[in-house]
């Protein structure tokens, strides 16, 4: 059955009193479009009853205690600001298929990474760019619409590795780590931290976030050609958001002590989220832990997860449910439902961003960053959806990315990066 998390504690501004608006569960948002600029909780409805017969039992779902907000905690802002924003799309760096982009303090350098396999470096104004490492020999060869190849980037907060994940030539994910020598990742120094078979060809997923504790955040997808079976799949990593400490002198893992299955043998204790079909990009808010998924829908729906800071071991019900609707019978698991879902097709392919927490756009702060791969983008704010004045129509957006002042970026995959600037 689809159940809402308990522990989902009212606090001003926050997704919470997105979900209290129901008196059963979550609820259905028609899909923000452009002619209709903010969508409100007035446009709310209920769940078909006959989706609330789904599973048979409760997993087990682990809720910590919320930790206070950091000192730069911003809350969600209201529409009505939202609504006032006038930005512009500047560009910064003319990479093509641009995928992801990470920041490093100890090297004072932009890693962007592409799909086919290259991992460029740029400073904090974009004056150059260089190539840091070539892996396009041991990455699935690029081809058009294809969820394969380099996906992830990452550095660490505790010993400044750069850390890749893609698919090598076999499709399976590889997640390495490199030292830097001189603003350059090392080869020599490349470590293999997660391996993991993939049954298909799509449904890579592939975002890597590390938290300030130094866990590594990954998202996989379902892998393709399993019809979304290994998403309700304990024993396997796919269809999942993973929680692992990577090694600091070697190959591999720890597995964190809080992690929700870390004491039952019956599932892999590296498994944080369960039941996603493709969370091509999820956030972490850095400022109070909470963390938001897009995970891409099949047929019908885009979906945008949230999960307050400290909750883990929930099932978002991929391959039963496609956003708020139940796609087939069955299921042992509750499940957790989203926040938003975004219907097709005037959504194709959900982009999750980041929350704001820059100095350039005031009336932003607080707010979620997200799109859609055809290349609107949207905020969330404490009470609905807005649409920007900014796209990446004509573009495909893949992802967005975040500088070392909070500023925003967006990446597309014949646009390069641009930053986003008021107008």
């Amino acid at each position: 059955m689809i159940q809402t998390n308990q522990s989902r504690r009212s606090r001003a501004s926050s997704p919470q009193q997105l979900l209290a608006l129901t008196s059963l569960i979550a609820f259905v948002l028609i899909a923000c479009s452009p002619s209709s600029k903010t969508t409100s909780n007035s446009q709310t409805s209920t769940l078909a009853p006959q989706a609330a017969g789904i599973g048979t039992t409760s997993p087990k779902t682990t809720t910590t205690s919320k930790p206070p907000p950091l000192p730069n905690f911003d809350p969600l802002p209201p529409s009505s600001e939202l609504e006032k924003l006038d930005l512009k799309l500047t560009p910064v760096a003319d990479i093509p298929l641009a995928l992801g982009m990470a920041w490093s303090d100890e090297q004072q350098f932009f890693y962007v990474i592409t799909q086919k396999g290259e991992a460029f470096r740029t400073p904090p104004d974009f004056s150059t760019i260089e190539i840091a490492i070539d892996l396009v020999d041991q990455v699935t060869p690029y081809t058009f619409e294809s969820e394969r190849g380099m996906t992830g980037v990452a550095i660490s907060p505790i010993d400044g590795r750069l850390f890749l994940t893609y698919n090598d030539l076999n499709k399976d994910t590889n997640i390495v780590s490199y030292d830097f020598n001189n603003g350059v990742p090392d080869p020599s120094t490349r470590r293999l931290i997660l391996f993991v078979k993939q049954p298909g060809l799509g449904h890579k997923a592939g975002n890597l976030i590390f938290d300030e504790s130094g866990a590594l955040y990954i998202s996989l997808g379902d892998g393709g050609g399993n019809k979304g079976a290994t998403s309700q799949d304990y024993t396997s990593l796919l269809g999942s958001i993973l929680k692992i400490i990577p090694n600091i002198d070697s190959d591999g893992y720890t597995v964190p002590a809080d992690n929700p299955f870390v004491d039952d043998p019956t599932r892999a204790p590296e498994i944080y989220v369960k039941g996603l079909r493709q969370p091509h990009r999820f956030a972490l808010n850095h400022a109070n832990g909470d963390i938001y998924i897009g995970d891409v829908g099949e047929s019908d729906y885009e979906e945008l997860n949230f999960l307050p800071a400290g909750t883990s071991g929930v099932n978002l019900g991929w391959p039963y449910m496609e956003g708020l609707e139940q796609r087939k019978n069955g299921g042992a698991y509750e499940f957790t439902p989203p926040i938003y879902q975004f219907a097709h097709p005037s959504w194709i392919a959900i982009i999750t961003g980041f929350v704001y927490h820059g100095e350039k756009i005031p009336k932003m702060k607080g707010a979620l960053i997200f799109g859609d791969m055809a290349g609107k983008m949207c905020l969330l704010g404490s009470d609905g959806v807005t649409v920007l004045n900014i796209s990446e129509s004509g573009n495909i957006l893949t992802s967005f990315a975040e500088g070392p002042d909070g500023e925003l970026y967006s990446l597309s995959r014949s646009g390069g990066v641009k930053r986003i600037d008021p107008a």
